[in-house]
């Protein structure tokens, strides 16, 4: 293995992510993300918009008549307006938890929140390249996921020098970039096509995450491999189940960076 490929493997969240590697010999389920389960292990860091509502109101109709009918609607029949029927479906939207993520900006010092599937979004963004087929989106997608999703769960907040924030927007976690950054930028260079389909990725593969026993995995990936997985007791000292060595052949077909040159002087070497 090459000192680039060792170092890749080594850190747990690559700089960039041209394939995506929670291979396993383990049984790894896919299964939604459980809004319940998270409000209880990591309530301070589920931000649950809470908006009071009006109760709602019986109103007046005003006389009127339908085309081509002698039939009226009764002048002091008592109707829903169609506002209280569009409050009615806000309301129960707002009873489903909305997950919210807290993204430390570095290049700002700032902290952006936004929804869990708007973050997923912004991380594909910066860690696939827009041209890979949806499929491989996809599976980009559910991994950042629930990368972030066992963060959450476990009240991690490792590695963010705010208190006010989950994750950062580094290699250090995952690469992130506003989904209006992104979108504005793709647009400008006529890459409508590849947001779309970005946005298709995500939608598709919404609520889904990777467990293992009933827990979010540690679903680590790297850009490039030598050809096999590392074993995790190798890189980091603990054995994870669901991380254990299989073979990678497509990395030596497939990935760009699999073969670099380098040209070096006699006296550097």
């Amino acid at each position: 293995m090459n000192e680039q490929n060792k170092k890749t493997v080594q850190e747990e969240t690559p700089k960039t992510t041209q394939g995506v590697c929670c291979t396993a010999k383990a049984d790894v389920r896919y299964s939604r993300v459980s809004t319940d389960e998270l409000n209880q292990q990591a309530t301070e860091h589920i931000h649950i918009p809470v908006i009071e509502l009006d109760q709602f109101r019986r109103v007046k109709r005003r006389r009127m008549r339908t085309f081509g009918r002698k039939s009226r609607w009764g002048r002091n029949a008592t109707r829903w307006q169609p506002a209280a029927a569009v409050s009615a479906l806000l309301a129960m939207a707002l009873l489903i938890p909305v997950i919210l993520v807290r993204v430390y900006l570095s290049a700002t010092g700032t902290t952006m929140n936004l929804p869990l599937e708007d973050y997923v979004t912004g991380v594909v963004a910066a860690e696939m390249p827009a041209e890979f087929r949806l499929e491989a989106l996809k599976a980009q997608a559910i991994a950042a996921r629930t990368f972030i999703v066992r963060r959450l769960a476990a009240s991690d907040t490792s590695g963010v020098p705010s208190g006010a924030a989950d994750v950062t927007d580094t290699v250090s976690h995952q690469v992130f970039i506003p989904p209006d950054q992104v979108k504005a930028d793709w647009t400008r260079l006529g890459k409508a096509k590849e947001w779309e389909k970005l946005q298709q990725a995500v939608r598709e593969s919404r609520d889904t995450v990777m467990t293992y026993q009933g827990k979010a995995i540690t679903a680590s990936f790297f850009s490039t491999s030598n050809g096999y997985t590392e074993n995790a007791e190798d890189v980091w000292g603990n054995a994870v189940p669901y991380l254990q060595s299989v073979d990678s052949p497509w990395d030596k077909t497939l990935a760009p960076g699999y073969k670099q040159t380098v040209t070096m002087k006699r006296n550097e070497i």
